[in-house]
């Protein structure tokens, strides 16, 4: 009875049943009676109560709970009340019930209708569930027990059970969830292609909300085999059938694993799974560029997918060892230019020096040009090396090429040769090189120059000059070089083998 929340409010009291009577005929009456008991009891005890009430045996308990219900989001639709505010007045963080959700849902879309809006649902449960006072997820997982759990739309308790999994996939509440929807989904026929899109997959928050649906799917599909003896489904099929194409589910599971770097993942499992199937088809190395798309513009050489092809062609080589592939030589042949090729491959080594892909397509670029008899005056063109300093990755790429090429050539020679004077030459080489005891290409540099000018001492001395009169700070910098290159010459010290660029 209502009684037991509403004690002054009995509707067995003839003054109640009086009340109701004049309510059918004067409805402002009944808009006094809803505001009394909700300035009384608060908005979200009497929604309680009326929701609860509505289901009640008593046929005139019944009609009274829903029109008390129906007239109260009458008032907070005259009172133009955000359902924003509504859902603040119905205290939902604080005390969730299904009931609170089936009003403010109703409001919803009296509130969308009338005010031609589009608020939904599941966004207003997103706000709840963020922020440091939000609703906890497994509180709100008990909102939607017992009720008919999809009755508030799939998405949004796909949603709701994500977050609570996230939160607490070990809570009683959440795995019994967890059971009554997918035993409606199973009954309403539901495949696990409709729940690959309620749980959109292509807003990635965090590894651990990628994981967490990729677990809900799997569960899904798991529940769905027992159910269907005849069809099996398949967790990377889904995927796969989800995202329309291989290309962008391995562009979806690059994403997520950058979000945690080096962690263990279902992102790394479904990755695991797409090499198997492609060892599986026994796809070539071409083929599988193909299948993702790679060669549809010049990112495709340091981009998201270069990862898993690498993988793929590892997992050949130790098969056949002798395999031969080049990811460069299928972009020439596709007429790409080998000046823009070396543009991506080294702005991606600038942009990201940890990447452990890129490396290996430069490998490939170098030996290209190797076989090709391109020389090592060509490739500073084409690295466009001018311009960058001796610690770049285009001059260390230029430094590699040389070292294979196996000419008896220094890079300082080269790179004396493109800049065309010693001036801008060692200015280049200062920039960034204010610790002379650095092991590396500026050493190496440093020594040729004194070593090729000390023959002509007015050419050296023009040289201090120049620098110091452009920038004093970089006279004193190359003096300093100049120094440790004369202790060198002086047998008081030894220069240092320059560190192995890669081969």
């Amino acid at each position: 009875m209502m009684s037991r929340f509403f004690p002054s409010v009995n509707p067995s009291e003839p003054k109640l049943n009086n009340h109701y009577l004049h309510m059918l005929l004067s409805p402002e009456v009944d808009q006094t009676l809803i505001s009394s008991l909700k300035d009384r009891y608060g908005a979200d005890v009497v929604i309680t109560v009326l929701v609860e009430a509505e289901k009640h045996g008593d046929k005139k308990i019944k009609e009274i709970a829903t029109i008390l219900w129906e007239q109260q989001l009458v008032k907070w639709l005259d009172d133009e009340l955000s359902p924003e505010k509504v859902l603040a007045e119905l205290k939902l963080c604080e005390r969730p019930t299904s009931g609170k959700l089936e009003t403010l849902e109703a409001y919803i879309s009296d509130y969308n209708a009338k005010y031609f809006d589009d608020i939904k649902l599941v966004d207003l449960l997103k706000s709840m569930l963020d922020g440091e006072n939000g609703l906890a997820p497994t509180l709100l997982v008990r909102a939607f027990l017992g009720e008919e759990v999809n009755r508030f739309g799939d998405e949004v308790v796909v949603e709701v059970l994500v977050r609570a999994k996230m939160a607490d996939s070990s809570d009683a509440d959440v795995k019994e969830l967890e059971k009554q929807l997918f035993e409606c989904w199973i009954s309403d026929e539901t495949t696990a292609d409709d729940v690959f899109k309620w749980l959109k997959f292509g807003k990635i928050e965090t590894l651990d909300a990628f994981d967490t649906q990729v677990e809900v799917l799997e569960n899904f599909i798991k529940a769905l085999n027992n159910e269907q003896k005849s069809t099996q489904d398949d967790l990377l099929m889904v995927m796969i059938n989800g995202f329309g194409r291989e290309d962008k589910l391995a562009h979806t599971l690059w994403s997520a694993k950058m979000l945690s770097p080096g962690e263990g993942s279902k992102a790394l499992d479904l990755e695991e799974q797409l090499i198997t199937k492609w060892k599986t088809e026994k796809l070539s190395p071409s083929a599988v560029v193909e299948r993702l798309r790679l060669t549809e513009s010049l990112s495709g050489l340091t981009g998201s997918k270069l990862g898993i092809l690498i993988k793929y062609i590892r997992t050949l080589d130790a098969d056949d060892p002798g395999r031969k592939f080049s990811l460069v030589k299928m972009f020439t042949e596709k007429n790409y230019k080998d000046e823009d090729i070396a543009e991506e491959v080294m702005s991606a080594q600038e942009r990201d020096s940890t990447d452990a892909y890129v490396p290996i397509v430069e490998i490939q670029l170098l030996r290209s040009w190797l076989d090709s008899v391109k020389s090592a005056d060509e490739v500073f063109t084409l690295l466009g090396v001018k311009g960058h300093t001796l610690e770049s990755p285009r001059m260390e790429a230029l430094g590699t090429y040389i070292d294979l090429k196996r000419e008896g050539l220094s890079i300082f020679e080269v790179l004396r040769k493109g800049y065309g004077n010693d001036i801008d030459l060692t200015l280049m080489m200062l920039e960034g090189s204010e610790d002379t005891s650095k092991i590396g290409i500026a050493l190496e540099a440093f020594h040729d120059l004194f070593k090729n000018l000390s023959v002509e001492h007015t050419k050296l001395e023009a040289l201090f000059e120049n620098i110091a009169e452009k920038d004093a700070k970089k006279g004193d910098l190359l003096k300093s070089w100049y120094n440790e290159y004369l202790n060198e010459k002086a047998g008081d010290w030894h220069m240092p083998m320059p560190k192995p660029r890669r081969a």
